[in-house]
C-alpha cells in the first residue's frame, strides 16, 4: 500500500499577495526537515504534520487535476458580512494510472471533501478534512489549496455554485473532469479560450465517449464552422456557419482591442467630416492637397 510507504502528510502553508496557499503532500519519514515542523498531530490526526509558515513553497512540476470554485463565507467579526474567495484544488498523482482512474479518484476525493453531510463550516476544519482525507486517498501524492479573497471584484458568469478549469494539449485528447449532477440542471455555462477546433463531450457514461454521447465542436475548419455530433467523430447531428467563433486572446485584449477599434473609427469619421467642412469654406477657389492635410492634422496629428 502507498500509504504505508508515505505514512506522513506535511502541510506547509505561505501568504502572498492577498492569498493563502497550502500544500499537503506524503513524505518520506526521511525527507522531512523536522527543523520545520511546527506541530506533529496525534489521535485520529496521527500521521499529519504541520509546519512553520514559510515564506514560498518548493517548485514542483505541473499538476494533473486542477478544480476551482466559489466560496461565499459569513464573517462573523464584521456584522456577518459576506466574504467572497476563489479556492483552487490541484492535485498531484502517484505511479502510472491512466488518465480515466485519475480523474475519477479526483472526482470521488472532491466530492467527499465538499459533501454538504460532513462539509465543515470553518475554514480550519476544511483544511482539516482535506488533510485527513488526503491520508485515505494513497493515490494521490500532492494536493494544493489556494484562497484568494475577490474584494468585491466583477465576474462576467453567472453566479454558480463551482467551476473546473481545465488545459488540453492541442490535439485530440480529451480530459475528464469531475463528475457533475445533471439532474436538476437546465444548463451548463462554460468559457473556452482556443483558436479553432474545440471539442467538448457530454457523456452519460464517466470516461466514456464513444457510447451515449454527445460531442459538440466549436470552430471547425479553421474556425468557421460548428456541430453536434453522435458520440465521438461520430455522425453529424446538426451544424451551423460560425466565423470566428472562438478566440485564444485572453478577454481583457479583446475588449481593449474593440476599444482601440472604435476609437479609431471615431477619429477618421471626425476627420472626414473636417476634410469636408474645409472644400465647402474654400468653394470655388481650389486649395492644394498640401493645404487641405495641414488643415485636417493641425491638431490630429496620424499616429
Amino acid at each position: 500500500m502507498l500509504a504505508h510507504v508515505f505514512p506522513e502528510v506535511v502541510l506547509t502553508a505561505v501568504k502572498r499577495n492577498g492569498s493563502a496557499m497550502m500544500r499537503m503532500e506524503r513524505l518520506k519519514k526521511a525527507d522531512i526537515n523536522l527543523k520545520e515542523v511546527h506541530h506533529i498531530a496525534g489521535g485520529p490526526y496521527k500521521g499529519i504534520l504541520v509546519n512553520k509558515q514559510a515564506d514560498q513553497l518548493g517548485t514542483v512540476g505541473p499538476c494533473e487535476g486542477r478544480v476551482e470554485f466559489m466560496a461565499y463565507l459569513i464573517n462573523s467579526d464584521h456584522n456577518n458580512a459576506a466574504i467572497r474567495d476563489r479556492w483552487t484544488l490541484r492535485f498531484w498523482f502517484r505511479g502510472q494510472s491512466d488518465g480515466v482512474t485519475k480523474k475519477q479518484t479526483l472526482t470521488e476525493y472532491f466530492s467527499e471533501l465538499i459533501s454538504p453531510k460532513t462539509l465543515p463550516r470553518k475554514y480550519v476544519g476544511f483544511v482539516k478534512r482535506a488533510l485527513v482525507l488526503l491520508q485515505r486517498y494513497a493515490l494521490i501524492k500532492r494536493l494544493e489549496l489556494e484562497v484568494e479573497e475577490l474584494d468585491g471584484e466583477e465576474e462576467d458568469l453567472p453566479p454558480i455554485k463551482s467551476f473546473v478549469s481545465v488545459f488540453t494539449p492541442d490535439s485530440y485528447t480529451y480530459r475528464f473532469v469531475p463528475e457533475v449532477p445533471v439532474d436538476s440542471k437546465t444548463f451548463l455555462a462554460f468559457k473556452i479560450k482556443a483558436g479553432c477546433d474545440a471539442h467538448l463531450s457530454l457523456c452519460a457514461v464517466y470516461g466514456d465517449v464513444e457510447r451515449k454521447t454527445y460531442e459538440i465542436c466549436l470552430g471547425a475548419e479553421n474556425n468557421a464552422r460548428s456541430f453536434i455530433r453522435d458520440g465521438s467523430l461520430g455522425p453529424i447531428k446538426a451544424e451551423g456557419h460560425t466565423v470566428n467563433l472562438l478566440n485564444e486572446n485572453d478577454e481583457k485584449d479583446l475588449n481593449k482591442s474593440k476599444r482601440n477599434k472604435i476609437k479609431l473609427s471615431l477619429l477618421w469619421l471626425a476627420k472626414k467630416q473636417k476634410m469636408l467642412q474645409v472644400l465647402e469654406d474654400a468653394y470655388p477657389i481650389s486649395i492644394t492637397t498640401d493645404t487641405l492635410f495641414r488643415s485636417l492634422f493641425r491638431h490630429h496629428p496620424v499616429t
